[in-house]
């Protein structure tokens, strides 16, 4: 089966051009802003994808044969870091390039603000290159320029980098420049907005693993009231209601019984206490009004959990007996049931 281009037709021919000249040694003229500014217009969630696509129509080989002597003398043929020493904005292209010592010397190149969010996730996947000297570079590129990239950029670049960089198994300190950079106010007050306001995507998921840093904390209590997928409020809520973060870190197997051999996998979590604290009834009563079933499924949990903290609860339990989801109704019935079978309390005369 042949395969289909993600890239942008305009991206695409304009890659190709570039890529002819670089198999030739012929130098790239003209402003290689446009191709920096079509390599933005990708989803950064289809970076993977991207990169063999810009490999190919490029022609970021690793091997290209040497100028001849005379060809380096009089400069007709240049090599492709003879191309990115002269040519402002190829470091950008270079990321993606196959041979390891371009891509390490692109990211040395970089020295600005990082124009896109595209961009500035190639970078960080460098974070995890399997080249240690690649990796290095590309945290002195982390270090000196996202703290002069947009706000806006960067918590673009957040909502695929939270997710997919716990799939990344080769970098280690690398992670701790990463997360340090998302930790900027303005970004999380951007990503919040952003988490608030869009209906779709893996909002919940984005959500939880940004409270790997407690900047977020102080928009939980908007997110569980005012998001727009219901799956955020649910996590927002259940944050408040638990006074604890919590997010994936990868699995591990749970034995079930280990003279068998029996075991399961299952996902493992990290938590953190909230730097904020929000009133544990006052969530637990305001999710249980939420239009979605699974925020009040949460705030129906938190009741059973924590019902000697609330003075109402049986009145709140026998309101939700008439709740459309089964399973909230099933929750609130397990906590009358067990007020039943509690042994009356005996008055001494």
């Amino acid at each position: 089966m042949t395969h289909r281009s993600i890239l942008p037709v305009d991206l695409d021919e304009a890659l190709r051009d570039t890529g002819s000249k670089l198999e030739v040694g012929r130098r790239i003229d003209g402003d290689f802003r446009n191709i920096v500014r079509l390599l933005g217009t990708i989803d950064p969630h289809h970076l993977s994808q991207a990169e063999g696509d810009i490999v190919s129509a490029a022609a970021l080989y690793r091997w290209r044969r040497a100028p001849l002597w005379i060809e380096r003398f009089f400069r007709t043929r240049l090599t492709d870091q003879h191309q990115l020493d002269l040519v402002d904005g190829l470091e950008y292209l270079f990321l993606f390039h196959r041979d390891g010592r371009l891509r390490e010397a692109a990211l040395r190149k970089i020295q600005g603000p990082i124009p896109n969010a595209f961009i500035l996730a190639a970078i960080a996947w460098r974070l995890n290159d399997w080249v240690d000297p690649i990796r290095a570079a590309a945290v002195a590129c982390v270090e000196r320029t996202f703290s002069r990239t947009s706000p806006q950029v960067m918590a673009e670049a957040a909502l695929v980098l939270l997710v997919r960089q716990g799939t990344w198994g080769r970098w280690g300190s690398e992670r701790g420049v990463l997360d340090a950079a998302f930790e900027r106010r303005d970004v999380a007050d951007i990503l919040a907005d952003i988490i608030a306001k869009r209906s779709t995507g893996p909002m919940a998921t984005i959500f939880r693993q940004s409270l790997r840093s407690s900047v977020l904390d102080d928009h939980i209590e908007r997110l569980a009231v005012a998001a727009s997928q219901p799956s955020v409020r649910a996590a927002a809520t259940q944050s408040l209601i638990d006074g604890f973060a919590s997010w994936t870190v990868g699995w591990r197997w749970q034995w079930i019984d280990k003279s068998m051999g029996v075991r399961r996998r299952e996902t493992a979590f990290e938590k953190r206490p909230l730097t904020t604290q929000i009133d544990r009834a006052t969530m637990i009563r305001r999710g249980l009004k939420d239009r979605a079933a699974t925020v009040r499924r949460v705030a129906m949990s938190g009741l059973i959990q924590h019902e000697a903290a609330l003075s109402d609860a049986h009145r709140l339990a026998s309101e939700a007996l008439t709740d459309r989801s089964k399973s909230v109704r099933e929750r609130a019935e397990f906590i009358l049931s067990r007020a039943a079978s509690r042994p009356a309390e005996i008055t001494e005369l």
